[in-house]
């Protein structure tokens, strides 16, 4: 009884994942935290066959967190709460073993799982469509910023990166279990769009672009498939230039290009793409690049891309340590500013940007050591099943690899919420779940 108690209580957990991530970062770590511990105290019974079986993962998880402890004991700006930090991201890989050990041995029902994730997902696109007529969410939430959706979130504008996640695991099982449903995938670019988050747009639309080219031949209808896909498209296309609603109006300018001709550049969303000449008037001497009020340099993003490359050129190695940009930044930001002119001073805890992240806080050893242990993870795996015959898989991997595109914002890599959504993506990943898995033919013996 008490066993069926537990196993309904740890379906439970996972069932609450979504909305613990609309609650924020306490109800994730209490969410991730529990899932972990009952992980451990289950292993203790079959810790030999699940150990033998995941030797691989187990090691690489630890190399991974001792990694993580030296960078922080090594820090040009050690602390004790640094280190605690370093020593509890343990609890995200305790997460994405957790998963794989429940699926595989059947003490979750993860189809009932995928269910409910699928009901949460609906009540939140049925939000973002809402909000962007009413220009507040259902709750009466609006949002902090033009042309972004705050849906449930408050003001956390995450809602594209939540529903990103959610619907390409709930859809990719849903198609893997009817191919009918595959023009699903299509309905999360529309409504990613719509909520003005330009980076998960990017993700979403790479790795429906890529699963769609990559997956078998007769998975689903690819004529059907991208005859859609380009009808989505255009009418993206058409409600972004014809349309005069508000919201669609702000939209527009997170999405324009605009070449500004008088001083030779581009700018999307008001971020330059190329820079002006120098200034040479004298009351210029001294500053590197014209005085442009949308010089790159001036913008939210390229402003910490200029510090972390700074940060980086003077750590070269080992970088500043495991999350300090925050500090590492505040002695920078004043002297870069007298030189650049920088839009403001201020400082946040990474440089939305994860190669910007890793080079400042981690040098070129620790950028190797994190990209090859990740790289590794995610292609080791792959030698062991079909992965064009299994959209799940396909789908999860995709998204992984979206992760690590270099050449769009990101959050940090080493969030609560970002680290929780990777790694779910990787436990569902490497599990052996019979949604799409009838054997366990890619175990590590």
């Amino acid at each position: 009884m008490i066993s069926n108690y537990k196993k309904n209580f740890i379906n439970l957990l996972f069932v609450l994942l979504p909305i613990s991530f609309i609650l924020g970062n306490s109800a994730i770590n209490l969410n991730i935290g529990l899932i972990a511990l009952f992980f451990l105290v289950d292993l203790t019974k079959d810790r030999k066959i699940f150990y033998n079986e995941n030797k691989i993962f187990f090691f690489i998880f630890f190399v991974f967190a001792i990694y993580l402890l030296i960078s922080s004991l090594i820090s040009n700006y050690y602390d004790n709460e640094n280190l605690l930090k370093a020593f509890l991201y343990i609890r995200f890989f305790l997460f994405a073993l957790a998963i794989k050990f429940y699926i595989d041995n059947d003490k979750i029902n993860f189809n009932l799982i995928a269910k409910f994730w699928l009901i949460f997902l609906f009540i939140v696109i049925i939000d973002i469509f809402y909000e962007s007529i009413v220009g507040k969410n259902m709750l009466g939430y609006i949002s902090p910023s033009a042309g972004r959706l705050v849906s449930f979130f408050k003001d956390e504008l995450i809602v594209g990166f939540f529903v990103s996640t959610l619907g390409l695991i709930s859809f990719s099982i849903l198609i893997y279990k009817n191919r009918k449903y595959s023009l699903l995938f299509l309905l999360l670019i529309p409504i990613i769009f719509l909520t003005g988050e330009r980076s998960s747009f990017i993700k979403i639309f790479f790795a429906i672009s890529m699963i769609s080219i990559i997956v078998e031949k007769n998975f689903f209808d690819k004529k059907i498939f991208f005859s859609s896909f380009l009808l989505i498209i255009i009418l993206l296309t058409l409600v972004f230039n014809f349309s005069n609603h508000q919201y669609f109006e702000d939209i527009k300018k997170r999405y324009s290009v605009k070449y500004i001709e008088k001083d030779n550049w581009y700018s999307i969303g008001g971020l330059s793409l190329t820079k002006p000449a120098p200034c040479k008037a004298e009351s210029c001497k001294g500053i590197i690049f014209d005085d442009h009020p949308n010089l790159y340099y001036k913008t939210h993003y390229g402003k910490y891309y200029l510090i972390s490359k700074h940060i980086f050129l003077d750590n070269i190695f080992f970088g500043t340590g495991y999350r300090t940009f925050r500090k590492s930044c505040a002695d920078y930001v004043n002297i870069l500013d007298s030189k650049y002119r920088l839009s403001n001073p201020g400082c946040t805890t990474h440089p939305h940007q994860i190669y910007y992240e890793l080079i400042s806080d981690h040098g070129l050893l620790g950028t190797f050591v994190i990209l090859s242990i990740i790289l590794y993870l995610l292609i080791k795996p792959m030698q062991n099943f079909k992965i064009r015959h299994d959209i799940f898989k396909l789908s999860l991997f995709f998204y992984l690899i979206a992760y690590l595109l270099p050449i769009i914002p990101s959050g940090s890599f080493f969030t609560t919420v970002n680290s929780s959504i990777f790694w779910l993506f990787y436990g569902l990943y490497i599990a052996n779940n019979k949604l799409t898995n009838t054997k366990k033919i890619y175990q590590y013996v």
